[in-house]
């Protein structure tokens, strides 16, 4: 059996999709949230159909700065050894970002020229909210869609930047969300529109249609691991933080409803599990020192579940497996070191 949080852990927030009790049917409950999820994205799409297609400058130059703030500075400061220099870089994207999102104007870094408030320009603050999402998926994918490196001596560092970077694009959405309440449900839409499996339950059939398996398991990855810093990155500026329907109690249930799903084969182990890893690599330090031996306990029976020679057939379950064998082991390895191991941790519970 899967354990639960304890009773002291308040309950996941109402404002996040909720995990029902373990073994429920609830294939009909998600296919309305994806379905709703998908139906308010054909409605914004059709709203800024002009202004998608045939944008004015002003507006590309928005989009533009947008997609160059992801491309080029998370990058760089991702790539820093030194933690000032990639907060200072951090600190710099973030008051980028809220400049070209209409808090103040700014300066085009094209044409070197003062661009006024979007909010001037009609639906350029929705215009910006989708291109965003746009750009943070095809970032995501980009950056880390690809499994991490499994060996010891090269499993920290691997591990560390998959962290920071999902971290960093956290922070950057996390304090969108915080400035506008209408960029939170069209964050999420387009999050489970394009994985979902984060809700966790089986996806509706016309997700797989005309997706090839390896763009599916490259989204639940990439997908996954920023879905789950939304949930543990720290605040970076002080006058912003994560919104409150931003629990780590979701990870809990996403993870555990994740492992509930394989236990009933009612869906792809393949999917399952490349989300489930995924979720671990970027929230399992902070569940790890949220739960304590309760998360251990849920480690294990995923571990159990998996490491089955009807799972071998599927990589992802390979690399899942190994992965689980290896946090037991050795702890979550952060920028603050590694946790302590699974038998530290029991022993001293």
């Amino acid at each position: 059996a899967v354990p639960g949080p304890s009773a002291a852990v308040p309950a996941p927030s109402a404002a996040v999709p909720a995990q029902s009790a373990p073994g429920a049917n609830n294939s009909t409950d998600s296919g309305w949230r994806w379905r709703k999820c998908r139906e308010k994205l054909a409605t914004l799409r059709a709203q800024l159909t002009d202004l998608i297609n045939g944008a004015t400058p002003e507006l590309m130059t928005f989009k533009m700065a947008i997609q160059t703030t992801l491309q080029n500075r998370l990058a760089q400061f991702c790539a820093s050894d030194e933690p000032q220099l990639m907060r200072q870089r951090q600190q710099q994207t973030m008051l980028l970002l809220l400049k070209i999102f209409s808090m103040e104007p700014f300066v085009s870094f094209y044409q070197q020229r003062k661009i006024s408030s979007i909010r001037s320009v009609p639906n350029g603050e929705q215009f910006a909210m989708y291109t965003y999402c746009e750009c943070l998926l095809m970032q995501a994918e980009d950056q880390f869609s690809e499994p991490a490196k499994l060996r010891p001596d090269e499993e920290g560092a691997d591990h560390l930047f998959c962290l920071r970077i999902a971290q960093s694009l956290a922070m950057a959405t996390a304090m969108l969300c915080s400035c506008s309440k209408a960029f939170q449900p069209m964050l999420l839409s387009f999050l489970l529109a394009e994985c979902p499996l984060l809700l966790p339950h089986p996806p509706p059939p016309d997700w797989e249609a005309g997706r090839e398996l390896d763009d599916r398991v490259m989204r639940c990855r990439s997908l996954g691991r920023l879905y789950a810093a939304l949930f543990c990155a720290p605040p970076l500026m002080g006058s912003f933080s994560r919104p409150k329907e931003f629990s780590l109690n979701h990870m809990w249930s996403l993870a555990a409803g994740l492992v509930r799903l394989s236990a009933t084969g009612r869906h792809s182990h393949l999917l399952t599990c490349a989300t489930l890893h995924s979720v671990l690599e970027v929230a399992g330090a902070s569940m790890w020192r949220r739960y304590g031996a309760q998360f251990v306990k849920l480690l294990r029976s995923a571990l159990k579940l998996y490491d089955q020679e009807s799972y071998f057939i599927d990589s992802s379950a390979v690399l899942l497996v190994q992965y689980l064998q290896f946090v037991l082991a050795a702890g979550f390895i952060t920028d603050l070191g590694a946790t302590s191991s699974a038998s530290q941790l029991m022993s001293s519970a």
